[in-house]
């Protein structure tokens, strides 16, 4: 996983091999995209508060 300015990618592994699937600050913050099965949901408010710092400028 990686979040930045510029959004994230996420990658992972399927039968077809591995897989990088990208996403806006916007679409991760908004619950557009759910990362909860595969970190746990705690990890992911985390990683939704993360996005919200950064889109604020704090970070």
């Amino acid at each position: 996983m990686e979040i930045n300015a510029t959004g994230g990618r996420h990658w992972h592994r399927t039968a077809a091999g591995e897989q990088i699937n990208g996403f806006t600050l916007w679409q991760l913050t908004d619950g557009m995209v759910d990362f909860s099965a595969e970190f746990g949901e705690e990890v992911f408010q985390e990683m939704k508060q993360y996005a919200e710092e950064i889109l604020r400028g704090n970070v």
